[in-house]
């Protein structure tokens, strides 16, 4: 019994990893018809990284707006401060690199207007204090 958890985990595991490394690949996609440069599109690829499995949750709390909010809170707010650098620099490139991704996901329709929005608020606030 505790063999076969084990099993379905592993492979819900490697099935979870093949879906992020293609978003990713879309995302790195995307940005390159954007025309931005490539070390930018690497950044931002890297940067987004540990976000990629949020998004699973957020396409799983899409029907619970409070539970989406509450993430991009989390993702604007305390990782811009506590999970980066305390370079300023590198905070504003990984804020860069989320309303990027935001952008991407919205277009992909994964999330929706509202959602990017309010990250967009969130790490705007996240920035002033």
């Amino acid at each position: 019994m505790l063999r076969e958890e084990f099993n379905r985990y592993k492979q819900a595991r490697i099935a979870n990893q093949e879906e992020d490394a293609d978003l990713l690949a879309e995302f790195e996609v995307w940005l390159s018809r954007k025309k931005v440069a490539h070390a930018a599109v690497q950044r931002h690829r890297q940067d987004v990284a540990p976000f990629v499995n949020a998004v699973r949750l957020l396409k799983e709390a899409a029907t619970a707006s409070p539970a989406a909010r509450r993430l991009a809170r989390f993702m604007g707010c305390w990782f811009l401060h506590q999970a980066s650098s305390t370079d300023p620099a590198s905070i504003k490139d990984l804020a860069a690199s989320l309303k990027q991704f935001s952008a991407f996901l919205e277009e992909k329709g994964e999330i929706g207007a509202d959602v990017r929005n309010d990250l967009g608020q969130t790490i705007k606030e996240a920035w002033n204090q």
